[in-house]
Parts: structure tokens; sequence; C-alpha cells
């Protein structure tokens, strides 16, 4: 086997490993989030994976996300989590997003600062 098909071999089942692991970690956060949409970012090919979590329980995500405000009272929180592929990384931040008056107003908030 040369080394090239050898080492692309090893990526594959790498690759494949990784994905396994990100997914057990979705499993874990809609387990401990369960009231809470959780949304999974595909992102193949890349060096991190993303989960938005909607922090408004029992909420689920409409397709506008005007109706989405409206029917929160203008405010909007989600949880955004960034954990890296390449090592033991990970980002947490809150963001906060309101609609009043045809105005959009964007923050974020470290979650250190937000708790």
């Amino acid at each position: 086997m040369s080394f090239f098909v050898y080492n692309l071999n090893f990526y594959i089942n790498l690759s494949i490993k990784i994905e396994i692991k990100y997914k057990n970690i979705e499993k874990t956060i809609d387990k401990v989030l369960k009231n809470y949409y959780l949304k999974t970012w595909p992102i193949k090919n890349e060096a991190g994976i993303h989960f938005s979590v909607l922090l408004h329980k029992g909420q689920d995500i409409l397709d506008d996300d005007v109706m989405l405000l409206e029917s929160l009272g203008g405010r909007r929180l989600d949880l955004e989590v960034y954990i890296s592929k390449l090592t033991k990384m990970y980002y947490l931040y809150v963001m906060e997003t309101i609609h009043m008056n045809d105005e959009w107003t964007f923050k974020v908030f470290d979650v250190d600062k937000f708790v």
C-alpha cells in the first residue's frame, strides 16, 4: 500500500470517528436542553462544529424570524456553541436579537458575563 493511500485511509477513518464524536455531543446537548430547540449547523470538512440553542423553553423555530420574534415579545436569545475538531477548545456566547418598531438590534454576550 502506498504512503498516500495509507494516509488517505487514516484521515477518512479519523474523520468518521470525529463525526461520531460530534453526533454524541449533539445528543448530549439535546438531552440536557431537551425542552429547547437545537440547531446543528452541518459543516463538513471544516475545523469545527456549530450548535445553536434557542433559549426560550418550549419554543420551536418558526419559518419567519419576524414571526418568531413577535411570538417571543420582540426579544430572542440564542446560545451559540463552537467546538474545534482540531484541538480541545470550545467557545460559547449568547446572541440577543431584538426586533421592535421595524428596527433590529443585535448584542453578543460572553456566557460568563451573561449568567
